[in-house]
């Protein structure tokens, strides 16, 4: 069992109690709608989960329909809106939510968010070796992360995406034919999100893992069919043509909140829409070729021997979404710390500072992004990504 200082578990019991305390408190107090529940997704999920109680699904991706409902709940947003732009099956998965009155089913879901959290640490814990022994540790190392506890706090599903995301290293620590088909569903189930299912398919196609392929195509037809019951048959190019129309918008007001190669370029472009119209394909084009980078270092480690980790595609994937994913956000950068928690040495110092140096720095990120200083993130993101690739070099994940 591996036993981490005496004095870094006191930090972390330490911590703990303090996480403990500001959870209670974030769930025990009535939030205004002026506060985090806007900042958040929330409102969005609670949109769906309204509009397939009622039956309207037909309507989910009209944005005056979402306008009436999210007005209707939250006579504060004075006329706002946040746009749904989620694939019809979450309205499903959703709609219990329906039941319960704005406050209540935010403590709900925010309540299941942490629950993935820990969740998520549990299986790290029992996915690498070095975090044998450690899994409230490493649980309250997860959630001291900023972007990771303000999202959680904040209404968005990032919880659940790092759970999946966790998931998929824990079913492929050993690989074998029997783990292939709930690896697919877990990347199925992963499609609310679907630029990150795609980019954890890619990496098992690559690999060649047709079972894995196979599941999560059963499992996209298996969602399409629950969308389908709530927004009608044709609600997957009802839902693109929304959401594509949406990440313009969400691209132009966040930009400088977000992570990743795309909103940077477009913040320091200095022209906004109309330059950036012009310069699509050249953009795209720079963020293909740095994109690259990372995936070819670890072939090329990995065809040395070099590389002793639990799935090196499955380790690209976070530190690629966070950089070159078109819309990824301050608290998708867990996805970038996750293969950090998996390759952390608890028997090394440097990787104990390296740790608590990250965690500070968040917290900064964090105020910077609050403030308006565009790029924070993105520089987190380039220096947690460097981490990976560095760490790759070493021993990695062993496997349990």
């Amino acid at each position: 069992m591996n036993v981490l200082p005496a004095r870094a578990n006191r930090v972390l019991l330490a911590a703990a109690l303090g996480l403990a305390v500001a959870i209670i408190g974030a769930l025990s107090i009535e939030q205004a709608p002026s506060a985090a529940i806007v900042r958040g997704d929330f409102p969005a999920f609670y949109t769906m989960a309204i509009v397939a109680s009622r039956g309207e699904g037909a309507r989910l991706y009209d944005l005056e329909t979402q306008r009436l409902i999210q007005n209707e709940f939250w006579p504060s947003l004075n006329g706002s809106v946040l746009p749904v732009a989620y694939p019809a099956f979450l309205a499903f998965c959703l709609e219990p939510l329906a039941a319960l009155p704005p406050n209540p089913a935010r403590l709900l879901w925010t309540v299941c968010m942490v629950l993935c959290v820990v969740m998520t640490g549990a299986l790290a814990a029992r996915t690498s070796a070095s975090l044998r022994g450690l899994t409230w540790q490493v649980v309250v190392s997860l959630l001291l992360f900023a972007p990771l506890f303000l999202g959680v706090l904040g209404g968005q599903i990032v919880g659940l995406s790092v759970l999946l995301y966790a998931a998929l290293f824990f079913l492929d620590r050993k690989p074998s034919k029997e783990m292939d088909l709930p690896i697919g569903v877990i990347a199925g189930l992963w499609m609310y999100k679907p630029h990150f299912a795609l980019s954890v398919v890619v990496v098992f196609l690559a690999q060649r893992r047709w079972r894995v392929v196979g599941a999560w195509l059963v499992t996209c037809v298996a969602l399409w069919s629950l969308g389908a019951s709530v927004a009608g048959v044709d609600w997957l190019s009802r839902w693109y043509s929304f959401a594509d129309g949406f990440a313009h918008i969400d691209l132009v007001t966040n930009a400088p909140h977000m992570t990743g190669v795309v909103p940077f370029l477009y913040v320091i472009s200095g022209w906004f829409q109309e330059a950036w119209s012009g310069r699509a394909e050249m953009w795209n084009a720079l963020t293909l070729l740095v994109a690259l980078i990372v995936p070819t270092y670890l072939f090329r480690i990995s065809r040395r021997g070099e590389l002793n980790t639990v799935n090196p595609g499955l380790i690209a994937v976070g530190p690629l979404l966070v950089l070159f994913a078109p819309a990824v956000n301050f608290y998708d950068l867990a996805l970038g710390m996750l293969p950090l928690v998996l390759m952390f040495r608890s028997n090394q110092s440097m990787d104990h500072m390296i740790g608590g140096a990250l965690l500070a720095l968040s917290y900064v990120v964090m105020f910077l992004k609050d403030g308006g200083v565009a790029g924070g993130s993105f520089v987190f993101a380039i220096l947690s990504t460097y981490l990976v690739i560095k760490a790759t070099g070493r021993e990695g994940v062993q496997r349990s």
